[in-house]
């Protein structure tokens, strides 16, 4: 087994750490960007990056989970055959990855008129490559996740946004300041939309180039080549499994990929039919809304690496049919989840718009942003407890049950986007509405599957509220904090100490009210130092 062994907390606290760097990282990337590119030039990147999205998940979202399943299962079940599992994945990759690079080089210009926006085609192409390049990514992530070691992936995530971030932020400044500086005309302007969201979204392309080569020269050096040439199941059959594994989980994940992506279209073309905005201002109210979104799938990145540390560990469990150990886990999962997700939520919720004047130069887009920030933050909660139960589900072997619940809830938001967005009154908010109902509902009805199929139900609720009384009590901190510090030191300076101080705040709160138990604390890296000095208990 390549690199040691990590315990399920240990991983996703491991995971999480770096994802924070890559967070970091690429925040230094996208919100520079973003006041770039400005309102308009952000829509257009936005655009070409949900066509991308839907295509990378069909290309990763089942694969690799199924790979990490498969692994951790052979594994506990002493097969040992992971290197020919990872071998044997390489095939659909392949086939998946050069179709979706394909479709978007070739077909760019019919799938930018379907978005109604002509000027992503470039966007759209610069992009392709990505596709491809997960070839070289996914399976060796999931053979590693699926053994615990979270380090490769780690690394990995963090050359892929430091490639993002020098390529992608040096591009955009050359074509934006070199190659087309603004000179105020409309020609000009549509220039710099359609060339400066290509060459910041050929970024992404040369990160994941960096990310792949890591992982190959990584697999060299733990020798998987050598060991997919000892004795174990036939190529096909491993194939089977991977494939009755992936596919419900892909169909799953690519129902929300999808509704995005008609979302995104149908909301720019409602802006315009329905609620009687220009193409200018569309631009700029979608665009405003992409910089809400940015911030708003922030913590759900980190929700991700719980999800991603859960499911090999519960797969495991289930192998040494230990029923006790797949609840303790699950419980574990979700008081992460709440830990993390609720103090994100309600902190985008009260201080939306001091958090966005913060980070973007235009106060006409921080204006539209604000109250759709505010929206979306209640639906972080929601977004968070909807990817953990997913993962949850998934590992149990109710692998159907995601499709069903987040088709429910994206027809749903449809529906809303329909109704909403259209009507004068409302537009642009529909948008944000129609996620927070789609994932409320998603979060709820996983839930329940979630309670009935492990029996733990009172307990796991009440894993709930001790983090959303600590989050709440922290909102009202942070908010007092910040008008206090605005009016003698200035509204960024303010925001900055009003989010540092509930911080702090938040977990002062949870020890207070004992919502970390000692022994979550104590599986983590120094956790039983780290409970001594606070006085865990």
């Amino acid at each position: 087994m390549p690199g040691k062994s990590q315990n399920f907390l240990r991983g996703a606290f491991f995971l999480s750490v770096s994802t924070a760097a890559v967070k970091v990282i690429g925040a230094l990337y996208k919100i520079p960007i973003q006041n770039l590119l400005g309102t308009e030039g952000s829509s257009i990147y936005n655009v070409a990056y949900s066509i991308y999205t839907l295509l990378f998940v069909l290309a990763t979202a089942g694969l690799p989970v199924a790979i990490s399943k498969m692994v951790s299962e052979s594994h506990a079940s002493g097969r040992n055959d992971a290197a020919r599992i990872v071998s044997a994945a390489f095939i659909p990759f392949l086939v998946i990855g050069t179709a979706g690079a394909l479709i978007m080089l070739l077909f760019a210009d019919g799938i930018a008129a379907m978005m109604d926006a002509e000027e992503a085609v470039w966007a759209i192409r610069a992009i392709a490559p990505s596709v491809f390049l997960i070839v070289f990514v996914c399976p060796y992530r999931g053979y590693y996740q699926g053994h615990g070691n979270m380090t490769p992936t780690a690394v990995s995530q963090v050359l892929e946004a430091v490639g993002k971030l020098i390529f992608g932020t040096g591009l955009t400044i050359i074509a934006l300041t070199v190659i087309i500086p603004s000179d105020g005309s409309e020609a000009n302007q549509l220039a710099r939309n359609t060339y400066g969201p290509a060459a910041a979204i050929l970024g992404v392309s040369v990160g994941i180039l960096l990310s792949a080569l890591y992982l190959i020269v990584s697999s060299r050096k733990h020798k998987l080549s050598e060991a997919r040439k000892l004795p174990g199941r036939r190529r096909g059959d491993i194939l089977r499994e991977m494939v009755s594994l992936a596919v419900p989980i892909t169909l799953g994940s690519a129902v929300i990929s999808i509704t995005n992506l008609i979302d995104a279209g149908l909301t720019r073309g409602l802006l315009v039919s329905g609620a009687g905005f220009s193409d200018s201002a569309r631009n700029a109210y979608h665009g405003a809304y992409t910089w809400a979104t940015t911030l708003y799938t922030l913590p759900t990145a980190f929700i991700l690496t719980i999800a991603v540390s859960l499911l090999p560990a519960i797969a495991a469990f289930r192998v040494r049919n230990d029923r006790q150990g797949v609840i303790r886990t699950t419980r574990s999962a979700i008081r992460v989840t709440a830990l993390l997700g609720m103090p994100a939520g309600v902190g985008f919720f009260v201080l939306a718009e001091p958090i966005l004047t913060l980070l973007y130069s235009d106060p006409a887009g921080v204006a539209i942003a604000a109250p759709l920030l505010r929206l979306l933050g209640v639906a972080v909660i929601f977004v968070s407890i909807v990817t953990v139960t997913n993962a949850i589900l998934q590992s149990l072997g109710m692998v159907s049950i995601p499709i069903v619940t987040m088709t429910v809830g994206c027809a749903v938001k449809l529906v809303c986007t329909y109704l909403l967005v259209g009507n004068p009154a409302v537009h642009i908010s529909g948008a944000p509405i129609g996620t927070l109902v789609c994932f409320g509902l998603i979060a709820s009805l996983n839930l329940i599957v979630v309670i009935r199929a492990t029996g733990s139900g009172v307990a796991l609720l009440s894993e709930l509220g001790k983090p959303f009384l600590a989050a709440a009590g922290m909102g009202f901190i942070a908010l007092g904090c910040y008008y206090f510090f605005a009016r003698f030191l200035g509204e960024r300076a303010g925001v900055a100490l009003a989010m540092g101080v509930g911080f702090l705040s938040y977990g002062i709160l949870l020890i207070l009210i004992r919502g970390i138990p000692k022994r979550d604390v104590e599986l983590l890296p120094g956790g039983a130092r780290l409970a001594k000095i606070l006085q865990i208990r």
